[in-house]
């Protein structure tokens, strides 16, 4: 029925002070024109995010707020959870601070008609002429300061009628007349998932350095009854953030450079490469050290005795041997001794000219070889 408004029956009365920052959802639909036991309220008529505008709030201690889809925040000081807290269709929702994960139980006590066509003689206040749906908002905002538990009001076909709003109505109240009689029918209590307290955290982060997490957990203490809120595994656990100190950063190098030249052409030299600093260490990192910039190697190690080197005239391209002491060599290029020819030797070279022997000697030139140099 459309005016099945609900009356939240709760268990316990949480006040500010905890200032965690969790909030759970309590309650939906309820209705927004009723006192909830707050000190200090606040509407915010546009709101992204009410959770952010509960904690962002600096006049009170914001542990309790209204949200609706259309981004509405009330946001109040705290919520006596004794009260009678009622609902309906509306789009509000409540949410309370919660800090131990856990939701506290409520009791739905819906306004249904119990009697019809009657009178009460019980004590009561009227706000004059309404709807049935005006009554029961005079008896949802305790009007006058009336802890309202029924109201009567002529039928739902009537469109006005006086309203009278009780605090409580006995049988003996009743007798024969040509009202409705709405009262409230508590149902019982649901229990919710109880859990056990937390242990420990674990002694040890994820990390030493950069941020980590470390975890702790606890048990369920008592499963859900009468529709109570279910046990969610997913508040068994909860991990925080750990050694967010900056990790060390070594000395940084960058690539290595081409090798130089050798610093001999045979016999073995040496040649050398570097590279630079491209970062230096932080947070006690490894330091930077020179003899990590260059490095030598070992190169050029052939035998120098055996490259003999014939520079009077020179030969272009490799020289030929015959018999291992004879030569054909092209001008104006370097001629080296075959290494197979034992020294001290007579070497003949064919000088010709842009011609490659043996097809064209040329002339001939004859050298006494006496030593490895000439």
């Amino acid at each position: 029925m459309w005016l099945s408004t609900l009356l939240l029956l709760v268990s316990a009365t949480l006040s500010s002070g905890q200032g965690c920052g969790k909030f759970r959802q309590i309650a939906e639909g309820v209705i927004l024109n009723q006192t909830f036991g707050e000190t200090a309220k606040r509407i915010i008529e546009k709101s992204d995010n009410c959770t952010a505008a509960c904690l962002a709030e600096t006049d009170f201690v914001c542990t309790a707020f209204l949200s609706v889809q259309n981004g509405e925040c009330v946001l109040l000081d705290k919520i006596d959870l004794n009260r009678q807290v009622m609902k309906d269709v509306s789009y509000y929702r409540l949410y309370n601070e919660a800090c131990d994960g856990e939701t506290p139980s409520i009791g739905y006590c819906p306004f249904e008609i119990t009697r019809t066509n009657v009178k009460v003689s019980a004590s009561s206040v009227s706000p004059g002429m309404t709807s049935p749906s005006g009554c029961r908002d005079f008896c949802v905002a305790r009007y006058h300061n009336l802890n309202c538990t029924a109201f009567t009001v002529a039928p739902v076909d009537k469109v006005f009628s006086t309203c009278s709003l009780f605090q409580s109505v006995t049988s003996a109240d009743v007798s024969d007349g040509s009202m409705d009689l709405w009262t409230t029918v508590c149902e019982t209590t649901p229990v919710n998932c109880a859990y056990g307290s937390w242990n420990d955290w674990s002694s040890t982060c994820s990390t030493s350095c950069g941020g980590g997490t470390q975890t702790r957990s606890r048990s369920i203490a008592s499963e859900s009854s009468n529709g109570g809120t279910a046990c969610d595994t997913s508040l068994l656990n909860e991990t925080q953030t750990c050694s967010t100190n900056d990790c060390p950063t070594d000395c940084m190098y960058g690539k290595w450079e081409q090798w130089g030249t050798c610093s001999a052409t045979c016999g073995g030299g040496i040649k050398m490469r570097g590279r630079a600093i491209t970062s230096l260490p932080a947070n006690g990192g490894t330091a930077c050290s020179t003899s990590l910039l260059s490095e030598t190697q070992v190169c050029s190690t052939n035998d120098c005795s055996k490259d003999w080197t014939y520079a009077i005239w020179g030969c272009l391209g490799a020289c030929i041997v015959i018999a291992a002491v004879a030569l054909w060599c092209a001008v104006d290029r370097s001629c080296r001794k075959h290494k197979t020819a034992v020294w001290p030797a007579t070497v003949t070279c064919f000088i010709e000219d842009n011609r490659a022997p043996p097809e064209y000697p040329g002339p001939t030139k004859t050298i006494s070889i006496a030593s490895g140099r000439i």
